[in-house]
């Protein structure tokens, strides 16, 4: 019987609106940068469902009202060099482009190139620096969160800034020490419940890889954000674990 690896965040299953609409922007934003309108509710029926065929991704996506942006940075550092085929079934869309704005209507096909697209609403365009700074601080934390000193000066340091705009972009989030902490914590979930692939580690393990220094205030912290202690997280857990899929994503498209 055919395996298929099959990404489902199951965002229906997230009570807290916030917490859905920032489980949304994680999955996508290692893409695209999602721009939503925070004054209108974020529904429940949202969904995302994605099949990894090895050399094809399917995927199935009912999205709200936003705009998605595919920023020089991301086209600059990713390395990615595909196309996208998406037929869209319902409600008018539209794209803009150097060439000007397209709408789209039900029931078309459009071929986006992944290398040059970019979804540029007019009053954030890809030469944004505030988004383009928010994606190259986001990809530096997940790459570094193993680091027990990653923190704001690590930040600063790394990107010759003050603090004062580093906490303007993450105040959103609760902070930038409140997003460190929940990414590390999103990975430690994903290891313990067996999304990372490979066997059963210990917590101690887990806890050093993921930036604690202590596997004591490891286990506090992820008890806190998930009601669960990190030695009874089994397999059973994946479909929480999978709301953290921005990084499988992109991972999924630069191994087609």
């Amino acid at each position: 019987m055919l395996q298929l690896d099959t990404m489902d965040p199951q965002f229906e299953r997230i009570e807290d609106e916030r917490e859905r609409r920032e489980a949304w922007h994680r999955l996508i934003s290692p893409v695209f940068v999602p721009h939503i309108d925070r004054s209108v509710p974020f529904p429940r029926d949202v969904s995302f469902r994605r099949y990894n065929l090895e050399r094809l991704l399917i995927s199935s996506m009912r999205a709200s009202a936003q705009t998605i942006e595919r920023t020089q940075a991301q086209v600059a550092t990713q390395a990615i060099d595909h196309v996208v085929l998406r037929l869209y079934a319902s409600e008018i869309s539209s794209v803009t482009a150097r060439s000007g704005k397209q709408a789209i209507k039900p029931g078309s096909f459009v071929l986006f190139d992944l290398c040059n697209a970019a979804f540029t609403p007019t009053s954030n365009s890809a030469h944004n620096h505030e988004a383009v700074a928010a994606i190259a601080m986001r990809q530096f934390i997940e790459e570094h969160l193993e680091n027990p000193d990653l923190g704001i000066e690590t930040i600063a340091a790394r990107f010759g800034t003050s603090r004062t705009p580093i906490y303007a972009l993450f105040e959103g989030e609760g902070g930038v020490m409140t997003y460190i902490r929940n990414r590390r914590l999103a990975r430690a979930m994903r290891i313990l419940s067996g999304v990372e692939g490979g066997g059963p580690q210990r917590v101690s393990t887990i806890a050093y890889a993921c930036g604690y220094e202590s596997p004591k205030m490891f286990s506090r912290a992820f008890h806190r954000r998930y009601g669960v202690n990190p030695r009874d997280v089994d397999a059973g857990f994946r479909g929480l674990a999978h709301r953290e899929e921005g990084t499988k994503l992109l991972s999924w498209i630069k191994d087609l």
